[in-house]
């Protein structure tokens, strides 16, 4: 399955935003949102791939027992999800 958005969440938006427009050459357009959350431009829109977004860990609240991945693969594997090199 091809993915269709990523999102980064980072401890320091304006250090990543910087850092991701000098080496990557991405654009940030801020969501209009009563937090800090930019729309990525990972490229010009004539150009194949994905857009994402990135936000402040601070304003991404984390769930108490996230189910470790083991137990995300076991759950996976029980609806006959195949990893793609289970699946060569």
């Amino acid at each position: 399955m091809k993915p269709t958005y990523f999102d980064l969440t980072v401890p320091n938006v304006a250090q990543a935003k910087a850092f991701f427009e000098a080496v990557l050459g991405w654009r940030f357009q801020k969501f209009d949102v009563p937090y800090e959350y930019y729309r990525i431009q990972a490229g010009p829109d004539t150009e194949p791939g994905i857009d994402g977004g990135i936000g402040a860990v601070k304003d991404a609240p984390l769930s108490e027992g996230n189910p470790s991945f083991a137990t995300l693969l076991k759950v996976a594997r029980a609806l006959g999800v195949k990893l793609h090199a289970e699946a060569a």
